[in-house]
């Protein structure tokens, strides 16, 4: 009886083995890659797609440099052509007013206060274009770095109105004999007399200069009443003047070009509403440059951040003698 008992038991058992050991080998076993296939990370495809896809990206950066510079010289003549437009309207509601007559020279001159240059009058075909193989744009930066400095010496040395010669400014007036005396031992100094936080007036021995200071950005020309005063008081006279804009910046860019512009233009303007004749009226555009303060303070930049308002006189002291005594 017990020896029957135990050799059930073992056939259990054996069973038991069987049938583990057909489920075993009845599971997929997982495949593991022998490795034949692989590419190594060097080999000559790999670096061939490479090279053509950073010389695809480089083509695509050329191609968006040289149509923003596009862009750019587009926008530029945009707003030169509408700075143009600005003078004749200007011109035209002078002719309407009665107030002043402009010669044809003068027309002419206005008109190009702020000439196209060659390079910007021409189509965008002027800028040639990188060639096949030719990736380096150095022949479009060099014909736009000459755009930029023909301009900015057109408009430096560009005045708007006559050569102030005629008028009762040209005739010279006999100095009083302290002002000769003071010219000869050269003991006289160009010397700045404040009129108020944002005006002021350097005094020469032929010419004294109004000076206003302007905000940031703006162009407006509000002068205060003393110095509306001064202005009224030539008036009468009649002498040649000088308006120059300036700006507080570093970097010529048409921003400060037009800034500049737009400052002069409606201080002209300020003074054509006040009964000036037009023809005796110059203007010179200075964009960055000829500071009159340290630029790198906040006080400095405001100061030249300004209008001047120069007035050809032979003898200033017998007009304002308060300041010359």
């Amino acid at each position: 009886m017990t020896t029957s008992m135990k050799r059930q038991a073992r056939l259990h058992v054996l069973v038991i083995l069987i049938a583990c050991t057909t489920t075993l080998a009845c599971v997929q076993k997982p495949v593991v890659p022998s490795g034949a296939a692989r590419v190594p990370i060097n080999s000559d495809e790999l670096i061939q797609q490479y090279r053509e896809r950073v010389k695809s990206d480089q083509r695509e950066k050329q191609e968006r440099s040289l149509l923003t510079r596009q862009l750019d010289s587009l926008t530029q003549q945009v707003q030169e052509l509408n700075t143009a437009l600005t003078l004749v309207q200007l011109q035209q509601q002078e002719l309407a007013k009665g107030k002043s007559r402009f010669s044809p020279t003068m027309t002419k001159t206005a008109l190009t206060s702020n000439p196209l240059s060659p390079e910007s009058r021409g189509p965008l075909t002027n800028t040639p274009l990188p060639g096949e193989g030719d990736n380096s744009p150095s022949t479009s930066d060099q014909s736009l770095s000459r755009t930029e400095a023909t301009q900015s010496e057109e408009e430096r040395s560009t005045s708007v109105g006559p050569a102030c010669s005629a008028g009762p400014s040209a005739a010279p007036s006999p100095s009083p004999p302290h002002q000769i005396h003071k010219e000869q031992n050269g003991s006289w100094r160009p010397r700045v007399v404040e009129l108020s936080e944002r005006e002021q007036v350097e005094l020469h021995h032929h010419s004294i200069i109004f000076r206003v200071s302007e905000r940031t950005g703006r162009s407006e020309f509000h002068p205060s009443k003393p110095l509306q005063s001064h202005l009224k008081q030539i008036m009468s006279r009649g002498p040649c003047l000088h308006v120059r804009g300036y700006t507080d910046g570093d970097k010529d860019l048409w921003i400060e070009r037009e800034t500049a512009k737009q400052r002069a233009y409606k201080a002209r303007a300020y003074l054509i509403a006040q009964g000036y004749d037009a023809n005796h009226i110059e203007i010179t555009i200075v964009p960055i440059g000829e500071h009159v303060a340290d630029n790198a303070t906040k006080k400095g930049r405001a100061k030249n951040r300004r209008v001047e308002i120069e007035v050809k006189e032979q003898n200033p002291a017998s007009i304002w003698p308060q300041w010359y005594g």
